[in-house]
């Protein structure tokens, strides 16, 4: 999975960071969902739930504290051919067991155990193919002349698997 993205908003429920597939990168880097067209089969994403809590050096700034529950969409037509498409999971973190459990009419929000809570909850971004998340602008990377020593960035990631910056999808709170 790779990440990246932008900050929607804050507050004390929950601090998501949404990951998606090169399949779901590459579909947004050619404009899906905004385009009208589909996501292609294989597209997939994550979102993974922390519980905010206070940055130690800035306080009014929220970091990642208990880890709450992921959730997940998959693209696969013929799988789920009831659901236009999209395969819908969350597993709830228990963290006596440090294990991930499927999501119950407990959880919050509460979930049924056959996926049809997340198309209900997503049909409200039909006409995005069911995804509300839009992808972060992103700066254009700067070609570096033998002489310009002042961006060192692309050299950070030169060590990494793949030699790909990371891309992350969006990070924001929810209420």
């Amino acid at each position: 999975m790779k990440h990246a993205g932008h900050l929607h908003r804050r507050n004390e429920q929950a601090l998501a960071v949404i990951l998606g597939n090169p399949v779901m990168i590459d579909a947004y880097r050619a404009g899906i969902p905004q385009n009208g067209k589909p996501f292609p089969d294989g597209a997939k994403r994550a979102k993974v739930h922390w519980a905010p809590k206070p940055n130690e050096f800035f306080p009014n700034a929220s970091v990642p504290g208990n880890l709450q529950n992921v959730e997940l969409m998959v693209k696969d037509s013929k799988r789920f051919a009831d659901s236009d498409g999209w395969g819908y999971a969350v597993f709830d973190y228990d963290a006596a067991s440090d294990t991930f459990k499927p999501g119950t009419m407990a959880s919050k929000p509460p979930q049924g155990n056959d996926g049809k809570c997340g198309f209900t909850c997503h049909t409200s971004a039909n006409a995005r193919d069911y995804v509300f998340t839009d992808y972060g602008r992103r700066l254009s990377k700067r070609r570096r002349r033998k002489d310009d020593s002042r961006s060192r960035a692309p050299q950070v990631f030169a060590g990494w698997p793949g030699r790909r910056t990371p891309v992350l999808l969006a990070a924001h709170c929810i209420s």
